[in-house]
């Protein structure tokens, strides 16, 4: 996609939108969804109040930082609710572009397609963390019920996405190539999580080496039937078998397993969770 998460095209077209809305209106859009105002020379600012306004605005964006991005498709959102009684044939145009950037116009959410590219852009930045969870887990439970395979290959990029994230924050090498399985065994001991390492004389060390170890199940287990049903590996959408209720148990867990391991990087970082 040419100029990060969101295209310029789609950024110039919804801009061209507002040129017909009063100033006041652009500020209450962009500052109502937390959207500051950046500093852009006077020379690259394009024509118009309204224009350099917006753009402005734009440039408080990092277009790479889902984070970020998201601010703007929240304004996007609130613009297309206008769009839907004023302009179909605009609501249409804006609805295509969206599309060709990943995107799709459900409702009146704007909800990303190509969760497994938001994914490597979060990890290539480094800002794949419990917030930036959250969204992805909600994009990945929408799937749930219209198509279950998709859940399950959605959670296992994310699973892996969550321990590579942790082995590049902590300095750990590891081949880019390997497996789950192999990925979770290095991020527990970066994160001093292997079984074995729990003391016989530490209370419940038992039940702890029990719990610790499990973490490798889950994980294992949603590999497996992501190659089996998941999307991936040449498997296409909705293969018979798999029914929500396989997806709702493979999300969950996948889900808590990557919540525990972010939020104990982040008290090894010494972070308040």
């Amino acid at each position: 996609m040419s100029g990060g998460l969101v295209s310029k095209k789609t950024r110039s077209e919804f801009r061209e939108w507002l040129v017909g809305s009063p100033l006041r209106v652009i500020r209450e859009l962009f500052d109502d969804r937390g959207v500051a105002l950046g500093s852009v020379p006077a020379s690259q600012l394009p024509g118009g109040d309204r224009r350099s306004l917006v753009e402005e605005y734009y440039a408080s964006i990092d277009w790479s930082n889902p984070t970020d991005v998201q601010k703007i498709l929240n304004v996007y959102e609130d613009i297309m609710l206008d769009v839907v009684d004023r302009d179909p044939s605009q609501l249409t145009r804006f609805k295509r572009l969206l599309e060709r950037d990943g995107y799709e116009y459900e409702g009146s959410r704007i909800v990303a397609t190509g969760l497994d590219a938001d994914i490597v852009a979060s990890v290539s930045s480094g800002s794949l963390d419990c917030d930036h969870l959250d969204r992805y887990v909600d994009r990945i439970n929408s799937s749930i019920d219209s198509d279950p395979a998709l859940a399950i290959g959605s959670t296992k990029e994310l699973v892996e996405a969550v321990l590579k994230t942790i082995l590049d924050a902590r300095g750990t090498p590891y081949d880019r190539h390997e497996d789950v399985p192999k990925l979770l065994k290095r991020v527990q001991g970066a994160l001093q999580l292997i079984p074995g390492d729990v003391e016989e004389t530490k209370k419940g060390a038992e039940i702890i080496r029990r719990t610790l170890g499990s973490i490798g199940s889950v994980v294992v287990g949603v590999a497996e039937l992501r190659n089996l049903y998941g999307t991936g590996h040449g498997h296409g959408r909705n293969r018979g078998g798999l029914r929500t209720r396989h997806a709702r148990l493979v999300v969950g867990a996948g889900v808590a397993l990557c919540r525990f391991l972010l939020e104990t990087q982040a008290a090894r970082e010494g972070l308040e969770v």
